[in-house]
């Protein structure tokens, strides 16, 4: 066996044990009196690979709109920020990708048996079964960067549409003194 070959099997071996058995577990409640979903997210940090564990996210949005605001509420393990991002893999069979909701971790995962990751929404669970969420470490996985971990948990497909942009009052002013323009040079015209 070539070098190459030993190589390239060695990365084969990695991706199968690297995507055998997800980390995330994740369900989705419904309060009546509040209208808001709580979608809940456990990630099993014993089975990490290293500590070097820095984002989980999960996809808020298809639309990919990086203007998404962020969630009535969320929480997290102490150590996690909350962001939002758009982007995602489009190779083979991860094709994760869209707007997530993503939490950063600030410090190494040392020591904590599992993590939790929770926010609000006003949407239902998304059906679509396309992959949801994705775990990336600083540990690289392959010549793409391949995340650690990805699949589908329960997660919402927010619609997410933007508000139309509000002219500025100079654009306004312009517009206006067009149409006077316009509306003198017909009378003159005319």
């Amino acid at each position: 066996m070539t070098c190459r070959q030993a190589w390239v099997v060695g990365l084969l071996w990695l991706s199968s044990n690297v995507f055998a058995d997800s980390l995330v577990t994740g369900q989705v409640s419904f309060d009546a009196q509040s209208g808001l979903y709580t979608y809940t997210y456990t990630l099993d940090a014993a089975d990490l690979p290293s500590p070097d564990f820095i984002e989980f996210a999960v996809v808020a949005s298809h639309s990919g709109d990086p203007r998404l605001p962020l969630p009535p509420s969320y929480g997290s393990n102490t150590g996690w920020r909350l962001e939002i991002a758009s982007g995602g893999w489009f190779q083979d069979d991860i094709n994760v990708n869209g707007t997530f909701y993503m939490w950063k971790g600030l410090t190494p995962v040392q020591g904590v048996p599992q993590l939790e990751f929770w926010f609000t929404s006003t949407e239902a669970p998304d059906t679509s079964g396309q992959n949801n969420y994705f775990i990336w470490t600083a540990t690289t996985y392959g010549p793409q960067n391949l995340p650690l971990d990805f699949g589908r948990v329960v997660g919402p497909n927010i619609d997410y549409v933007a508000p139309p942009p509000v002219p500025e009052p100079a654009t306004a002013m312009l517009m206006a003194l067009g149409l006077l323009g316009v509306g003198w040079a017909r009378r003159r015209a005319g």
